[in-house]
């Protein structure tokens, strides 16, 4: 996984999305991530994808979370890392023709990957992409 497996993917999202990661120079989440350009990536998803689909997923990142850095289980980064990628095969499936379902769209399959490809430890999931992934999913229920 990493940030220039990012280049094939052809999307609507910003020019360069993820293209300088989740943190500025300081090591603060850029502050774009949680507002216009989630705006725009929210607005990507289109009206096929539904706010229950959405929030699945996002639940599924939050639990994640919890089991990592909440209960006394504390996976070790690696395994949090791993379980986070795993995100991807199941809005693949979800987004895929054969699964009747339909209603996650290959723009949210999109920045799925995107997001995945780029993080790397621990911060990049907590202070980044958990944080941009719950703005996308706010203006996306805002444009519904």
């Amino acid at each position: 996984m990493g940030k220039s497996d990012n280049k094939h993917i052809r999307s609507n999202f910003p020019v360069g999305y993820l293209a300088n990661g989740y943190f500025n120079e300081n090591g603060n989440l850029r502050k774009e991530l949680i507002d216009e350009i989630a705006e725009k990536v929210a607005k990507s998803f289109g009206k096929r994808m539904t706010v229950n689909q959405l929030r699945k997923f996002y639940g599924y990142v939050k639990t994640m979370e919890r089991v990592y850095c909440v209960s006394g289980l504390e996976l070790d980064e690696e395994r949090f890392v791993l379980e986070i990628a795993k995100l991807k095969a199941a809005v693949h499936y979800a987004s895929s023709k054969k699964n009747s379902n339909q209603s996650v769209t290959k723009e949210f399959y999109k920045f799925v990957c995107m997001n995945i490809n780029n993080i790397q430890n621990k911060k990049d999931i907590i202070e980044g992409f958990i944080p941009h992934f719950q703005a996308v999913v706010a203006y996306f229920t805002y444009y519904l």
